[in-house]
């Protein structure tokens, strides 16, 4: 779930054209969802190229399906993803063995991999999840292929990784090799407009991560359940914009407003987890725009609800007429609408300039 650039070109063609709108436009921060590039996509091919007939199972790593050339040798690949819209648009695109699975909740069954390939959001109870289903997909001796953050990506980075090999080693996992900057990344959408937004004058950040390689001494398929769950978010989809809503008890029931929260654009100005407002935000799009909402439960029956009416979100741009319905329901169905053309136009720029 995280990806860096090879030669400046950070939004190229997935090799597989059927899905090279889902790989550019709507994906969102809350997963994480930074992709290899194609340098990094070529090295885990020919990594897999060496290990044939044997079971590979990705973890987070869509784009291992989506690019490279997967009939060089006869082996099974297997995809665990928790992005539900993901994995059912391969799916439909005639992919075979994909699974969709939040592993911070639930192990994936076992398939006896001898290889495993993860990419977990760069945090410490994710990379833990991430690899105790990885253990848990395997089969004894199986490798596992892990991206973690480089040193210098956040202060205790050095503390977090003794911690983690340490925890490997009491369940059975061996450090074989680590590599630094092995693993590159794409910048996505909602990132660029982040640093559209705050005016960054760096360019586009050529995202690398650090690539550990275990060694499963024995199986194991006890599940790793972290001190304190994320939050769940519920999601609304209009075409590419993303919606994720908090689950919780509505302060003010029936005000189903969204209320911005003063950033430029509305866009949330940074893509780091320790940023001292995110918990502020109780409503995300996947162009990163970030509000505040009384009632979270209300605005998600509500934004059902205007999906449904055929596709009213796509009528009426001038205006829309008056409706029956919850309070302040004319007023978020306009910051609704005018949400989605902004980040339509968006979209349309990223798949003309970077796909």
């Amino acid at each position: 779930m995280h990806d860096g650039s090879r030669n400046g070109d950070n939004f190229r063609k997935p090799r597989d054209a059927r899905l090279g709108k889902r790989r550019s436009a709507d994906t969102h921060l809350l997963d994480a969802t930074w992709w290899f590039d194609d340098f990094t996509i070529d090295f885990f091919h020919e990594e897999m190229h060496k290990r044939k007939e044997q079971v590979v199972v990705c973890l987070g790593t869509p784009t291992l399906l989506i690019g490279g050339d997967l009939s060089r040798s006869n082996r099974r690949l297997i995809l665990v993803d928790r992005d539900r819209i993901l994995t059912e648009a391969l799916q439909r695109a005639g992919y075979s063995d994909i699974l969709a699975a939040d592993l911070m909740r639930e192990l994936p069954p076992c398939f006896s991999a001898g290889m495993v390939i993860a990419d977990p959001p760069w945090y410490e109870a994710e990379t833990q999840s991430f690899l105790a289903a990885a253990q848990s997909v395997s089969g004894e001796g199986a490798e596992i292929f892990i991206s973690l953050p480089p040193f210098g990506t956040r202060p205790g980075i050095e503390s977090e990784r003794e911690r983690l090999f340490g925890w490997c080693r009491q369940r059975g996992m061996a450090l074989v090799a680590l590599t630094p900057a092995a693993t590159r990344y794409v910048c996505p959408p909602f990132e660029r407009n982040v640093l559209r937004s705050t005016g960054s004058t760096s360019g586009v950040p050529n995202r690398v991560g650090d690539l550990a390689r275990l060694r499963v001494g024995v199986s194991n398929d006890a599940a790793f359940h972290p001190a304190e769950k994320p939050p769940l978010w519920e999601e609304v989809t209009f075409g590419s914009t993303r919606f994720r809503l908090i689950v919780k008890p509505p302060v003010v029931s029936g005000d189903i407003r969204l209320i911005p929260t003063g950033w430029p654009e509305d866009i949330f100005p940074s893509c780091i987890r320790r940023h001292p407002e995110r918990d502020v935000v109780d409503v995300w799009t996947s162009g990163n725009r970030a509000f505040r909402c009384h009632d979270t439960v209300g605005l998600s029956l509500f934004l059902r609800g205007l999906k449904a009416e055929n596709g009213l979100y796509r009528a009426n741009r001038k205006g829309l007429p008056t409706r029956t319905g919850p309070p302040f329901a004319d007023q978020t169905a306009q910051q609704v609408l005018t949400i989605l053309e902004t980040e339509e136009k968006e979209y349309a720029v990223i798949r003309r300039n970077y796909v």
